[in-house]
């Protein structure tokens, strides 16, 4: 209990002393109100929905990588292992405090597209399943880095991918053979599905997507995803390890 209580506290502190990642989880919300106050209907839910799609695919996964390789440079996790730490428990502490803070966003962004009370609860589903895949995406890119630089340049290649490709899909159909088993490309139809302002769009969207634009497709990729990240970390982990 007190590991668990000083590793929140450890990362309440980072959290806020590194504010390139700290502004990643509110600049996002930030720039979808401001444009929704000059855009109306669908056109404001749709970019609102294209920003929760890059809000999930680089928050969670730049703070958990950067967190985890800015311990092992500085020596941080050999310390925390030596006092008793785990390194699961480690992990687990990183990547929860990673999905927490995506709740205020999610939130955020649900308001924003008018969705219904009652769609609430699927829709922090959904969005947090995204945020985890990302946070274990986020841990494997942590694990392999030697140093924060290197994990930069690993990260952003991958970051790209998850943040734009929902959006360009839209301009770009023929990419939606693979976009579309993308899972940040998949959060953004199973919202759209939530938006009384853009499902409006659907036979649009149906004509720029290669799989059916259907929440269980949707859910089946989201979820696949989270299974399919986490198998990937525990093959890098036996290879690689925890240990700083």
């Amino acid at each position: 209990m007190n590991a668990t209580k000083a590793l929140f506290g450890k990362q309440i502190s980072d959290f806020l002393k590194n504010m390139s990642v700290t502004i990643m989880f509110v600049m996002f919300p930030v720039i979808a109100f401001f444009m929704t106050t000059f855009m109306e209907g669908a056109d404001a839910a749709f970019n609102v929905l294209n920003f929760t799609a890059m809000f999930i695919g680089m928050g969670p996964l730049v703070y958990v990588a950067n967190t985890i390789a800015e311990d092992n440079e500085h020596k941080n996790l050999r310390f925390l292992i030596m006092a008793g730490v785990k390194p699961f428990q480690y992990l687990g502490g990183i990547i929860s405090f990673a999905v927490i803070m995506c709740i205020p966003g999610m939130l955020a962004f649900w308001w924003m597209i008018d969705a219904t009370v009652a769609q609430l609860p699927l829709f922090l589903l959904i969005g947090l399943a995204g945020c985890l895949a990302s946070s274990m995406l986020g841990a494997t890119v942590g694990l392999f880095a030697k140093n924060v630089q290197q994990c930069s340049a690993i990260y952003t290649p991958l970051m790209m991918v998850m943040a734009f490709t929902p959006m360009v899909a839209m301009f770009n159909p023929d990419l939606a053979v693979v976009v579309d088993f993308v899972f940040t490309r998949q959060i953004m139809l199973a919202l759209f599905q939530m938006s009384p302002a853009v499902y409006e769009m659907a036979d649009f969207m149906a004509e720029i997507a290669f799989l059916p634009v259907t929440l269980p497709v949707s859910l089946g990729i989201i979820g696949g995803s989270v299974l399919a990240f986490i198998i990937v970390f525990f093959a890098a982990y036996r290879k690689k390890g925890l240990k700083g």
